[in-house]
């Protein structure tokens, strides 16, 4: 995996599991209200607190691309504060 910079847009790496363009959101976008908001009705949906989520991973597809079957556990995701995913809740927008 890439490195983050400050606005967590993570350095590109060629992948042949994934095809869509990702972004995450740290820093100052985990602040916007608008996150917040979100923030707090997954947590109130899955009943999980939100200091025990991930940063959020924007996901962009165009037509033709996909993100095909993985696992994104790995022995150092024990070391996080929040320990291992335990969960991944998804949000479908479109336009």
């Amino acid at each position: 995996q890439g490195s983050f910079d400050d606005d967590g847009v993570q350095t590109q790496v060629v992948s042949r599991g994934r095809t869509s363009e990702n972004a995450w959101c740290m820093g100052a976008c985990e602040q916007d209200k608008n996150v917040v908001r979100v923030t707090e009705r997954i947590s109130n949906i899955t009943t999980v607190p939100s200091q025990n989520f991930e940063s959020f991973q924007l996901l962009r597809y165009q037509a033709g691309q996909e993100y095909r079957k993985h696992h994104d556990a790995s022995a150092s995701d024990n070391n996080l504060l929040c320990g291992p995913r335990v969960l991944t809740f998804f949000l479908y927008l479109s336009d």
